[in-house]
């Protein structure tokens, strides 16, 4: 059907099928079996392309997955702040909304943080910093706690950050 193929396009990472899925009458806000979307799926799958496409085509960010992860936590989980910035942008809640399970984008990108080595991975950490920052301005709490109870500023002190 129409929208399952709509779901799994992401995957093959072809924007022009997915524009040929909806100029079909295809809905962008199809959801698969597990609830994802398919910006969802996108954006897990680190398809800017199809994100970003999926987002014009007025992609509902707010919906979540059946595990309550919202297209937040699925960009939170891949370096992509400029993505993030840009769905904050439609829905600034999504910053401190949590799952089902408690877990907020946030405690997601601490959770990259902690398992990101303090030498030689300088850019990474910078992009988790800044992707912390998108979320912090769009009112994800900045004490939130890692898996490992460290909050960002324990992170920024044991990497020996500026700011």
């Amino acid at each position: 059907p129409l929208s399952l193929a709509l779901s799994l396009a992401p995957i093959a990472n072809q924007p022009k099928i997915i524009l040929h899925l909806i100029a079909a009458g295809g809905n962008v806000n199809t959801c698969a079996d597990t609830g994802e979307s398919l910006l969802h799926l996108a954006a897990r799958g680190g398809q800017g392309v199809i994100t970003l496409e999926a987002l014009r085509l007025g992609a509902d960010v707010t919906v979540p997955d059946r595990q309550g992860m919202t297209v937040a936590h699925a960009l939170a989980q891949l370096p992509q702040p400029e993505m993030l910035r840009t769905v904050l942008q439609r829905a600034p809640q999504l910053a401190h909304t949590a799952d089902a399970n408690g877990i907020t984008p946030m405690r997601l990108v601490l959770r990259h943080l902690a398992q990101t080595p303090a030498r030689g991975a300088e850019t990474h950490v910078a992009t988790l910093m800044q992707m912390a920052h998108i979320l912090i301005e769009n009112g994800a709490d900045p004490s939130t706690q890692g898996d490992n109870g460290a909050t960002l500023l324990h992170e920024a002190v044991a990497r020996n950050l500026p700011d």
